[in-house]
């Protein structure tokens, strides 16, 4: 009788140790748990009020040239730059935003040797008097800094072709990257709600054209195509607010010019408070 309680009282001092060392190990593993969920929240806090403190630096690189044929009458002037962006701290961002603008760059040279060739079949077949004046073809793309900091990178591009005629042709688009993450931005991404906002911009487009119609002369059905100015790359952020860019022939004649809308935050609502500037 005695052998049989000595054997119970084992079982359960037994079973009193196994709970005792499990409830440790669950006290150890929920403590660990919540150390690592403290210092994940502080880990991202860091980086949060770290993002506040990102030095943008960005530079130009000439780009401009001139190619001419192998008797050195010129085919081709190439003028404009590019851009080097340095966001200090933040290399993901700095190599997106640089692989944006080196991809662009393999893009105009592919241009630039198809220019290279129409300018020299066209001054091969001009005539006498026309080589005598000859000035070549020309491309441009320039770019310069609008607002930099570090919620957001606007970069305007000026772009411009002449392959005889009149006049070059002249266009403006702007590239608006996120300072922290190096994604280039489209107005989904920084409109609280994006049809109300388009909605907005065309209104106030509208408002501020019907006191320029004289300077500009704007063409008889331009409200009709007021919608068709702003797209995910015809804006940017500047000091002062949002800028609508207006290429020529959406609503004028080529004689206006590109123009600029700009409405400042203090009206526009309907923007992301990330990129607000106050």
């Amino acid at each position: 009788m005695e052998e049989v309680m000595k054997q119970k009282l084992l079982v359960i001092l037994a079973i009193i140790i196994c709970f005792g060392i499990s409830g440790c190990q669950s006290n150890q593993n929920t403590k660990a748990k919540q150390t690592d969920s403290k210092q994940l929240a502080e880990d991202a806090a860091d980086a949060e009020d770290s993002s506040n403190y990102f030095d943008v630096n960005i530079t130009f690189e000439d780009q401009s040239r001139e190619e001419k044929d192998e008797n050195g009458a010129l085919l081709l002037t190439i003028t404009g730059n590019l851009p080097i962006v340095t966001v200090e701290g933040n290399d993901v961002a700095t190599e997106k935003i640089n692989a944006y603008y080196k991809e662009s760059q393999k893009n105009l040279e592919d241009q630039i040797q198809e220019y290279i060739q129409y300018a020299n079949d066209d001054y091969v077949n001009a005539d006498a008097d026309r080589q005598k004046y000859w000035n070549g073809y020309a491309l441009g793309e320039s770019y310069q800094t609008a607002r930099v900091d570090s919620s957001i990178i606007s970069i305007i591009e000026d772009s411009y072709e002449y392959a005889g005629g009149a006049h070059p042709n002249s266009y403006r688009t702007a590239q608006n990257f996120d300072t922290i993450m190096g994604e280039l931005l489209k107005l989904e991404d920084i409109f609280t709600d994006t049809t109300k906002a388009k909605e907005f911009v065309n209104e106030y487009l509208l408002k501020l054209m019907k006191d320029r119609v004289e300077e500009y002369g704007y063409f008889e059905d331009y409200e009709n195509s007021v919608g068709d100015i702003l797209t995910d790359d015809t804006w940017y952020l500047s000091d002062e607010g949002l800028v609508v860019i207006c290429n020529e022939y959406i609503v004028s004649p080529h004689a206006a010019g590109i123009q600029e809308f700009v409405i400042p935050y203090s009206e526009f609502p309907y923007l992301v408070e990330q990129y607000q500037k106050h």
